[in-house]
């Protein structure tokens, strides 16, 4: 994968709060950075409208009509939900691929939901902190 992040929702919008990425990928994703929730692959995944791994986005309209899927030359997307100890979601977990991935399945899914746990773990200890 291209791109890895780390989302908060926070007031209506999607804020990239960690981000890694591919030299060549660099560019096009900075943690701070902020979208209109709705306008994301984030929001269509928590409610249900797009599924946590996508192979192939040419191949879903709803996530071929995103702009995110140009700016940010999605192909492939993986996602699973930050969920905090009190059930609130904190955001999300994602990975971008710039090329289609076939291989991208549910234990792709299950793989990510088990690092997604170990960051909400991460951040309630922050947030118990502060």
């Amino acid at each position: 994968m291209d791109i890895a992040f780390v989302s908060e929702f926070v007031k209506g919008r999607r804020l990239f709060k960690y981000v890694d990425a591919a030299a060549e990928s660099a560019s096009l994703v900075e943690a701070g950075q902020s979208h209109p929730f709705e306008e994301t692959y984030c929001k269509r995944i928590v409610d249900g409208r797009l599924p946590h791994a996508i192979q192939d986005s040419a191949l879903l309209p709803e996530a071929d009509q995103l702009e995110a899927t140009r700016t940010l030359r999605i192909a492939a997307y993986l996602s699973a939900p930050v969920v905090l100890r009190s059930g609130e979601i904190y955001g999300t977990l994602c990975c971008i691929s710039h090329r289609p991935r076939t291989s991208l399945g549910p234990l792709e899914v299950d793989a990510l939901r088990s690092v997604a746990a170990l960051v909400a773990r991460r951040l309630d200890q922050e947030l118990s902190r502060s």
